[in-house]
C-alpha cells in the first residue's frame, strides 16, 4: 500500500524473513514485535542485514513482566476484559502472543549487535531499572 504524496510504500513481510536486499536502508523501525515470535533472534539479524552500515535500528521492547507493565495492562486491557467476563482467554491469548519476554530478548539484542554501538533508555522513567518502566528503546547504529 502506498500513501499519496508520502513516498511512503507499507508492506507486510515476515519479520523473520524479509525480501529486502542486505544494506537497503537508512533506518529500521521495530515496536512491539520481538516478543511475538517464535524466533526473535531471526528478526533481529534481518533487521541488522537490511540496515545500512552508519544506519539507525530502532528497537522498542516491552518490559513484559516488568510491574509498570503489568500495571498498566491491569488497569487497560484486563480491567476490559473483566467486564466482558474474558479475563481467562485473555489469559491464555496473552500466553500465546507473548512467547517471549523482555529478560529473555535483552541477551538476543546484545549478541546480534554485540559489533554496533547500542543506546538504551528505559520509557517513562529513564532513570529507573525495567521493572519501573513500561518499555526500553534500543537505538542501535549498524557499524
Amino acid at each position: 500500500m502506498k500513501l499519496k504524496s508520502s513516498g511512503i510504500d507499507f508492506q507486510i513481510q515476515d519479520a523473520q524473513a524479509l525480501s529486502f536486499p542486505e544494506n537497503k536502508f537508512d533506518r529500521v523501525i521495530s515496536t512491539c514485535v520481538l516478543h511475538h515470535l517464535i524466533y526473535p533472534e531471526l528478526a533481529l539479524l534481518e533487521m541488522r542485514r537490511v540496515a545500512k552500515p552508519g544506519g539507525r535500528i530502532s528497537i522498542a521492547l516491552p518490559t513484559d513482566p516488568g510491574i509498570t507493565y503489568r500495571f498498566l495492562r491491569l488497569i487497560t486491557t484486563v480491567r476490559n476484559a473483566r467486564r466482558f467476563e474474558l479475563n481467562s482467554e485473555l489469559e491464555i491469548v496473552h500466553a500465546f502472543e507473548h512467547r517471549n519476554h523482555y529478560l529473555g530478548i535483552i541477551p538476543l539484542i546484545c549478541e546480534v549487535f554485540k559489533n554496533d554501538l547500542i543506546r538504551k533508555s528505559n520509557r517513562p522513567f529513564g532513570l529507573f531499572g525495567y521493572h519501573l518502566n513500561a518499555f526500553t528503546v534500543f537505538q542501535i547504529t549498524k557499524i
